[in-house]
């Protein structure tokens, strides 16, 4: 299997994008048909399970870890300029190689 040249990449983004596009908005119309029926308990505990949720999800984002994104855009600028790219399958299989000589190893 080859890897997928720039424009590939982006027609099948664009693909996932819209099907997610989709099921976001299916998402969103049952959330509100539930918060448009829900008593005061669901309320409250939805509130408590947005707080802790918006807490959790934005405090340290992978974006804002510029050790990280240096290393995508080191990885990206590699790939661009040539680099060896591996397909899912060979990443794998050195991973499942890389596995199997740790447990070899005697203690």
């Amino acid at each position: 299997m080859k890897p997928l040249n720039l424009l590939e990449m982006l027609m099948y983004m664009k693909k996932e994008d819209v099907l997610r596009k989709k099921k976001e908005d299916a998402l969103r119309k049952k959330l509100r048909d539930f918060v448009d029926k829900a008593d005061d308990n669901a309320l409250q505990a939805l509130d408590d399970f947005i707080d802790n949720t918006v807490d959790m999800t934005f405090s340290g984002a992978w974006w804002d870890d510029k050790a990280f994104m240096a290393e995508m855009k080191r990885r990206w600028k590699e790939y661009v300029q040539g680099g060896k790219v591996y397909t899912h399958e060979e990443a794998m299989e050195m991973a499942r190689k890389a596995i199997k000589s740790v447990k070899r190893k005697p203690a």
